[in-house]
């Protein structure tokens, strides 16, 4: 996992419009004993997930992303996928639990990502085009 610190509302709404990978915001604070429990459930499945962005942000120090996310527990957990939010958690999670959720979000966007080129793929047909046009699949066995 790549593991970022952001505390400005500028630089997470920048990394969420430019980070193709799955991003998992992390809100926490310091005082939080479950938040320190996350954490280390966090790093435990760290090498798991070279596809995957963690941002760090402090509840203290970003009281504008508390704010627009609506923060009211913590930890919370807001999985992010191409600038949209695709899943959300509150509390502590087991690492079995965390695995299944990160896997099962990088599964449902592969879908989507099929379905917009099986979209595209009729379109072209439709309208008597070069299928050549067509974006190569990638598929990602680690799924």
């Amino acid at each position: 996992m790549r593991n970022l610190v952001i505390t400005e509302t500028d630089n997470f709404e920048y990394l969420k419009r430019d980070e193709k990978k799955l991003i998992i915001a992390f809100f926490h604070a310091s005082w939080c004993g479950p938040c320190r429990a996350l954490t280390h459930t966090l790093e435990g499945i760290d090498a798991q997930f070279d596809d995957v962005t963690l941002v760090h942000i402090d509840i203290d120090d970003a009281h504008d992303l508390v704010e627009g996310y609506n923060i009211r527990a913590v930890p919370t957990l807001i999985f992010i996928k191409n600038n949209y939010i695709v899943g959300r958690t509150s509390g502590a999670l087991s690492s079995d639990v965390l695995i299944n959720k990160i896997n099962e979000l990088k599964f449902n966007n592969q879908m989507f990502e099929f379905i917009d080129i099986a979209k595209l793929a009729i379109k072209l047909i439709k309208n008597n085009e070069n299928i050549e046009k067509m974006p190569k699949i990638r598929y990602n066995n680690n799924i």
